[in-house]
């Protein structure tokens, strides 16, 4: 692995308090927004517009109540979800 992927893949941006950064569609970890990364989810999703403040006081773990969805999803997308939880594992935001 190159050491930029590396960088890219490990380090997330500080989000302040997050009540002003989007979740899915402002850049957090790895270079590009989680809307382009899990642009499947991104589109089942029912909280488009919704700032990395809200999801995360709703959960955002693989079980958290942040992950609303239009239908079921299916057992690949479920794991995007695990894959898109690890990301969002490496954002803390402070305040």
């Amino acid at each position: 692995m190159r050491s930029e992927e590396w960088f890219l893949g490990n380090v997330c941006r500080s989000l302040g308090d997050g009540k002003n950064t989007l979740f899915w569609t402002d850049v957090l970890v790895g270079g590009v927004s989680f809307s382009v990364r899990f642009n499947r989810l991104y589109e089942l999703s029912m909280l488009k517009s919704v700032s990395v403040f809200d999801m995360h006081s709703l959960g955002w773990g693989v079980e958290g109540a942040a992950w609303r969805w239009r239908r079921r999803l299916f057992a690949w997308e479920d794991e995007l979800v695990g894959e898109l939880s690890f990301f969002t594992s490496k954002c803390h935001s402070a305040g």
